[in-house]
Formats: structure tokens, C-alpha cells, sequence
């Protein structure tokens, strides 16, 4: 595995912010640390990273960066440095907020960098989990209302019945229940006024399930 100068850089600003601070650095960390102008080029050398071998990350998952690196010379082995997400105190951890999505129509999906606190008793995988919050009633009568943060884990597939985070055309975020019917794929709203939108299969990604509801009274 050869590096340029600029990825063993990066590489080792990652390990050692991980080393302090128990997680990994956000692409905004790097890209300030650097004073590189925009997110791409941090992704970039991410990617290009990845590519060798030397780290891992999910993608659109905020601080999800695993570094992958030799333990001694006589041993030839890779392991995970494991990131895990910030405790803020016991029991408590702190995710990220990723953004907003629709639970009515289909909204352009977009990123936020903020966290929500989040009892660590509701968390399965910590390290691959994030929070959206709902906008639209289409998911109320599974009791999830406009303004709630569901607690996403991260996957690429889904079940019959899971309620997914969907992207359709790699460009909107919707939330519904998922059901691959033959050709196509209902995704179906729980409330009754509300018709369910079909897609090809082909035109969705699935971006996590739903594991946890939290509400502000």
C-alpha cells in the first residue's frame, strides 16, 4: 500500500484524533485542519484511501471512519481502530443528526452537523447509527409524527415491513414501510389518507431502518 504525502497526512491526523478523542474526525474536521476549500476534496482523499486499503467509512454517515492499519511487522495483520460515537455521560450517547426527512411527500435530502443525545438502552450499533427528524404525517398511525427524531441504523437492505429510509433517483429521502412486490417496490405511508408511491427497484437505495422514536412534548 503506497501513499501520497497529502493521504499519509490525512491518515495520520485520523488516528491521532481518534486516539484522543475516542471517535473520528467529521469531514469538516479534516478539510479545516488541512484548509481544504471545499468537502469534496476531503472525500477525494477518503475515497482514494479507502481504495488502498487504508480506511473504511459508510457512506453519508457522519464520523463513521475506520482506519485499517498493520500491527506489528512480524504479525501481517490488519485491524480496526473502532470509533465509537462520544458518550456525553452514563447510559447517554451522542449521535448524528443528519438532516430532515419526509414522512408525506419526498424531500431533497440534506446533511446537518449537529448530534442528538440518545439513550444508549435504544441503540443496537452505536457505530452505525444516526438520527433523521420527520417532517409530514404520513407515518402517524405507527405512531410517528411531524417533528419526531426516529434513530436510523445503517443498511443497505430491507425487509418486508421495515420502516426504511429510501432514496428514490439518488436525489429524495422518504420514510415509509418497504415491501418489494415482483417488479416494483410499495412504499407504503401509515396513514389511511395517504396513497403509497411505487418505484422500480432499480431507481431506489436504501439508506437505514428505522429503530427508535424519540419526541419532544
Amino acid at each position: 500500500m503506497k501513499l501520497t504525502k497529502r493521504q499519509q497526512e490525512i491518515l495520520e491526523y485520523i488516528k491521532k484524533y481518534i486516539q484522543q478523542n475516542h471517535f473520528p474526525p467529521a469531514i469538516r474536521d479534516i478539510a479545516s485542519h488541512f484548509s481544504l476549500a471545499s468537502a469534496g476534496g476531503v472525500h477525494k482523499h477518503l475515497n482514494n484511501l479507502k481504495k488502498k486499503g487504508a480506511l473504511t467509512f459508510e457512506n453519508n454517515i457522519s464520523r463513521s471512519i475506520h482506519i485499517l492499519i498493520d500491527d506489528t511487522a512480524d504479525e501481517k495483520k490488519s485491524r480496526k481502530l473502532v470509533a465509537k460515537p462520544p458518550e456525553v455521560g452514563p447510559g447517554i450517547l451522542e449521535l448524528p443528526l443528519m438532516g430532515k426527512v419526509a414522512a408525506g411527500l419526498p424531500i431533497q435530502h440534506f446533511l446537518e452537523n449537529e448530534t442528538v443525545e440518545i439513550p444508549e438502552s435504544m441503540v443496537r450499533n452505536p457505530a452505525k447509527s444516526f438520527v433523521l427528524q420527520v417532517q409530514g404525517n404520513s407515518m402517524i398511525e405507527d405512531c410517528i409524527c411531524d417533528g419526531d427524531f426516529v434513530i436510523i441504523e445503517h443498511r443497505e437492505h430491507a425487509d418486508n415491513g421495515d420502516t426504511v429510509v429510501a432514496m428514490i433517483n439518488h436525489e429524495e429521502a422518504t420514510l415509509k414501510k418497504y415491501y418489494h412486490e415482483g417488479n416494483r417496490v410499495r412504499l407504503q405511508p401509515a396513514n389511511f389518507s395517504m396513497d403509497p408511491i411505487y418505484v422500480d427497484p432499480q431507481t431506489l437505495s436504501i439508506h437505514g431502518r428505522v429503530v427508535g422514536v424519540i419526541r419532544n412534548y
